[in-house]
């Protein structure tokens, strides 16, 4: 796939609701995260876990 496609289908997965389907099939094990002031967090698992709590 090409990035356009790859952004449509991000994007309509987000609008979807489809947030961490999307986070699953499109984030590297290792991303960093950062929100705002709040230290980065690395790992797919941490950032996984904690946006499950919002």
């Amino acid at each position: 796939m090409d990035l356009r496609t790859n952004v449509d289908q991000l994007n309509q997965m987000i609008l979807e609701g489809k947030i961490l389907e999307a986070f699953e099939k499109f984030y590297a094990d290792d991303v960093v995260m950062q929100d705002n002031d709040y230290p980065a967090r690395a790992g797919k698992e941490i950032c996984r876990s904690l946006k499950k709590l919002l």
